[in-house]
């Protein structure tokens, strides 16, 4: 029985990452760029505040009233925690996933574009190193689970942030169009 719920993690959160892929797909150029990153940053943020949450009143509770799975099936706590991770997995794949790569593509200018390419992808598995092998290990054995998620929370409303002040949007404009939007701003800042 463990191994058949092993094997059914990863089929999960595949499944639930292609959803936000498809939803990713079909709003991209109807909606825009900007505000499905917005929207992303927005879900993801909620979702680690419920898993802070989650993780909160589990270290504060007296009773057994918290357990993650009993006899009777899935507890309030963990379907609160299955929830908010469901809507990581999908606000995530939504749009801070695969939207950086298409406007950064966009955001390039022309002659630059390869080589601003490769920097950005080697940055992006830069970090990605770091903080999977040394920034949750570091911030989780100082300030345990609940204060990395709500850490993690800070980051996301922060980049966020950025996102709504600093992101343009690039649905409809010719690539020869967004590097004159992109001097346009740049002037007014």
């Amino acid at each position: 029985m463990a191994k058949v719920g092993a094997l059914a993690i990863p089929l999960i959160t595949s499944s639930l990452s292609a959803v936000g892929m498809i939803l990713c797909k079909a709003l991209v150029d109807s909606r825009g760029r900007r505000r499905l990153l917005l929207v992303s940053m927005f879900g993801i943020a909620t979702s680690l505040g419920l898993l802070s949450y989650v993780f909160w009143a589990s270290d504060h509770s007296l009773g057994n009233d918290w357990v993650w799975y009993n006899k009777e099936g899935i507890s309030p706590r963990g379907l609160l925690a299955s929830v908010a991770l469901t809507m990581y997995i999908i606000f995530y794949s939504l749009g801070i996933r695969t939207l950086p790569w298409i406007i950064t593509s966009e955001l390039y200018p022309m002659k630059y574009r390869t080589i601003c390419a490769v920097i950005g992808a080697m940055a992006y598995w830069g970090s990605k190193l770091l903080v999977h092998h040394f920034f949750l290990d570091i911030v989780g054995y100082f300030v345990g689970i609940t204060g990395m998620l709500l850490l993690l929370q800070l980051f996301s409303w922060l980049v966020g942030l950025f996102i709504y002040l600093y992101v343009p949007e690039t649905m409809g404009f010719p690539l020869e169009d967004v590097e004159q939007l992109l001097s346009q701003q740049e002037k007014s800042i």
